[in-house]
């Protein structure tokens, strides 16, 4: 994946790599002067510049690097400003307090890359040293972080032996995803199926991870799909009906128990031995609308 702004870095690290090397020959020139007379010395072309022939020489060796690779260029169609926006005012990564405030072509290359694995349904692998990357890829479960290309080429080559052993990593540590449910499911709504009920507000007190599959894996994180069952209680209110005519009704509260079936995807993260998950960094719940069946004993 090449994001517009990272092709611009590239663009701008070109030029100024390419100003800083003339300038080390020049002040190697005027510091031995008898340097002109060797023959290897790089003489002044009669019709370009330094500048123009250094810079082209970089951008061919950019576009036969890229030239050996499948690579997609991404725009900015499909990413909304106002997300980057809220990201900015929120201070979220890749923004944060200090000199990187304002770090919007960072922003739009994660908006970018996300865009596209949820337009493609794919999971990417992002290569930087930039820990602000690293921060703002844990906001999705699509985006894999690796620090360098020799973490991700090492991934890229594991056996089936070691998948396994991750696979086997992860189901032991099933109960870390299940903690995360119980402790982050904001997003969740539940609602009774019979409607006269409404529901002021529910807490889960349980969860059993039934099934769990790897679907992405990066440097010392891995990105999961399950199945869960919940356990939860739930505060209900209605209006029960006096049995005089003349009477109106009383609202009338009481809590249930109930279970249903849950999936999601959660990114989780790995102890340097991969042999134990600590903790999980991103959850999202496939279908956050939970059916409530059972009814109060009245």
């Amino acid at each position: 994946m090449l994001p517009d702004p990272t092709a611009r870095e590239v663009q701008r690290q070109i030029k100024e790599r390419s100003d800083e090397a003339l300038k080390v020959i020049e002040e190697a020139r005027r510091k031995a002067p008898f340097l002109s007379k060797w023959r290897y010395w790089p003489q002044k072309p009669d019709l370009l510049s330094p500048e123009w022939e250094v810079r082209k020489i970089a951008r061919e060796e950019w576009e036969t690097f890229l030239g050996q690779l499948d690579v997609v260029k991404l725009g900015y169609d499909g990413i909304r400003i106002e997300t980057v926006m809220n990201w900015y005012d929120s201070v979220r990564a890749p923004f944060r307090e200090g000199k990187k405030r304002k770090e919007f072509p960072d922003a739009f290359v994660i908006a970018s890359l996300s865009t596209y694995a949820a337009k493609t349904g794919t999971y990417v692998a992002v290569v930087s040293e930039d820990q602000d990357f690293k921060a703002a890829c844990e906001h999705f479960g699509s985006l894999l972080y690796f620090p360098s290309l020799p973490r991700l080429t090492e991934l890229l080559l594991l056996d089936d032996a070691k998948i396994a052993g991750l696979r086997d990593t992860v189901v032991a540590g099933k109960n870390v995803i299940e903690v995360a449910i119980i402790d982050g499911p904001a997003d969740l709504i539940f609602n009774h199926l019979d409607d006269k009920y409404s529901v002021n507000d529910a807490s889960i007190s349980s969860v059993q991870v039934t099934d769990v599959r790897i679907v992405g894996i990066g440097d010392r994180e891995c990105t999961v799909t399950f199945d869960a069952e919940i356990d939860f209680e739930a505060d209900l209110e209605w209006k029960r009906w006096r049995d005089d005519p003349d009477e109106d009704y009383d609202i009338v509260y009481e809590s249930v128990f109930d279970k249903a079936p849950i999936s999601g995807t959660a990114k989780t993260e790995l102890n340097a031995e991969k042999t134990a998950i600590t903790g999980v960094t991103y959850l999202s719940i496939d279908d956050p609308y939970i059916e409530i069946t059972n009814e109060p004993y009245h």
